[in-house]
């Protein structure tokens, strides 16, 4: 799912995680998104591919991972992240719900087994990394009553930690990572 950058940020692109006006830019994601291969628009500062990224807490502690070296994107490799997240399919839209989005990519990523609430953090914009600059990410936060979680597929390393650890790691965390860190401590 991608959407024209310049109808998402007009003349200049924000920076970090807008939480005002969540609204107004699901509503421009609505009216103007279209399905175009990844290989097109990979490296196409003309769209902003939406992904979802999913921060997972239970009680005061979130989950964090590490990739592995695996998968097409290589610039993420081996870098630790708390945002579990992927790129939209048309299959998705059975409704204009990120929620709905949000529980395939869960499922996809991550073996649970609790209950989730799901509330929307913001949108995040970042030229940071080079990666970044082609995507923007809907940042959804759930909040689950256990504790039984892990990591599947190409994820090799996941856990509940509290903030400091993440902090810890913060130099070799993926920049999205990084931008909502830096939100939550300011």
């Amino acid at each position: 799912m991608v959407v024209p950058s310049s109808i998402l940020f007009g003349k200049k692109r924000w920076e970090g995680i807008r939480s005002t006006g969540i609204k107004k830019i699901q509503k421009l994601i609505w009216e103007n998104h279209q399905f175009l291969t990844r290989s097109r628009v990979e490296d196409d500062l003309s769209y902003q591919q939406i992904l979802p990224y999913l921060i997972f807490q239970h009680k005061e502690k979130i989950f964090l991972m590490r990739r592995g070296n695996r998968g097409k994107e290589t610039r993420l490799h081996n870098r630790y992240h708390i945002g579990i997240g992927g790129h939209i399919r048309s299959s998705d839209l059975s409704k204009n719900d990120f929620f709905e989005w949000a529980k395939r990519e869960f499922e996809e990523e991550v073996k649970y087994k609790g209950n989730l609430k799901i509330g929307t953090l913001g949108f995040l914009s970042s030229t940071r990394a080079p990666v970044d600059q082609y995507h923007l990410g809907v940042i959804l936060w759930l909040q689950g009553d256990s504790d039984k979680i892990s990591p599947k597929k190409d994820i090799p390393w996941g856990k509940l930690v509290c903030l400091d650890e993440c902090f810890a790691l913060y130099e070799r965390m993926e920049s999205w990572s990084k931008t909502v860190l830096d939100y939550l401590k300011g």
